[in-house]
């Protein structure tokens, strides 16, 4: 896992190498009159589908996010001139796999986002990321997957006329991960606190999708209960729970969700919990850390605020001292658990 997240600048340098053609069919699929669009994943590629269906809303689509299970099972009504984006790590399998046919039937077109070497059936257009990981904690391929987006946004808001993320941004952004990376002695630091106390994590719009990743990632690798809610379903009634002594996390990079959050960082200073902020807030007290993140267009900020939060899950598993890449199927009991279900 480690190896892999330090490698995420040289896979986004790789995806900006290969040119901007793809992308442009890409966006010119999205940008058609009428056009609706569903983002679908599983687990942290769900999380890149809800990360999806903000960007492109930003560029002006009509775009939604779906657990692949749900689109599956319960496929909305779809028609002709539809857009099914897929985000799979490793391919098409299992409900990804039936969320596509799904698309495929009714006439729906698709964009697959997935790994180099990924086996993708039956999409309209396969954009790439990078190489396939051999650990179970997607990291570089949800990066890289969020990257890919941002391009399909901006690209997408630039043929409408409007504003988007420009390739001077883009290029940056892998110089920009390497320094975030470079200041992961922090990140350990606020792991070796929380890791022991119960955890909350909280966001607003996009944020809190990576506050939902922060709380999924650390359960995958360091095996441990963390908690994670947008910033104002926290605030209605699930707050009553933190106590004197507990962490929290909140991601803090959309301008929109940010005054809400900072209140929510004042109620959690009252109480007495140590938070650990990643973006920016205004004020904050003593008893919060900031891991600072530059100012970005909205399209990009989620692309590196997930760095940080990779690694923290990820010296949590080191200080917890659980394997983070193997999800668990190194244990006999889980291996033959897993064997029995559907992924």
């Amino acid at each position: 896992m480690y190896a892999t997240i330090r490698r995420t600048p040289d896979d986004l340098r790789a995806i900006l190498a290969r040119g901007p053609d793809d992308i442009a069919r890409g966006a010119a699929v999205l940008a058609g009159e009428g056009v609706r669009v569903f983002c679908v994943g599983t687990g942290t590629s769900y999380h890149a589908a809800l990360n999806a269906a903000y960007q492109l809303q930003r560029a002006g689509c009509d775009a939604r996010g779906w657990a692949s299970f749900d689109f599956a099972t319960y496929t909305p009504t779809l028609r002709e001139g539809d857009v099914v984006v897929l985000f799979a790590h490793t391919g098409t399998t299992g409900y990804s796999a039936a969320s596509l046919a799904a698309g495929n039937a009714a006439g729906a077109r698709s964009i697959a986002i997935t790994g180099i070497d990924a086996p993708v059936v039956g999409a309209t257009l396969t954009l790439r990321t990078g190489p396939l990981e051999k650990s179970a904690a997607y990291t570089a391929s949800h990066t890289g997957a969020m990257f890919v987006t941002a391009q399909l946004a901006a690209a997408v808001s630039r043929r409408r006329g409007g504003g988007g993320a420009t390739d001077t941004e883009f290029a940056a952004m892998p110089d920009l991960i390497d320094e975030a990376v470079g200041r992961e002695a922090a990140v350990a630091e606020f792991a070796r606190y929380a890791l022991p106390r119960r955890t909350f994590c909280a966001g607003a719009g996009p944020d809190g999708v990576l506050a939902l990743e922060t709380a999924l990632k650390a359960r995958e690798t360091a095996y441990t209960s963390i908690d994670a809610l947008p910033t104002e379903q926290f605030i209605h009634g699930p707050m009553v729970t933190i106590n004197p002594g507990d962490a929290a996390i909140l991601v803090a990079t959309d301008e929109p969700g940010r005054a809400r959050t900072r209140e929510l960082l004042t109620i959690l200073d009252g109480i007495g919990l140590r938070t650990w902020v990643i973006g920016g807030l205004p004020d904050v007290p003593d008893s919060a850390t900031v891991f600072a993140l530059p100012e970005l267009h909205p399209m990009l900020a989620p692309v590196l605020a997930v760095v940080p939060i990779q690694l923290f899950a990820c010296h949590a598993a080191q200080l917890k001292g659980t394997n983070a890449d193997t999800f668990r199927g190194d244990v006999p009991e889980y291996h033959k658990a897993w064997e029995a279900l559907r992924f």
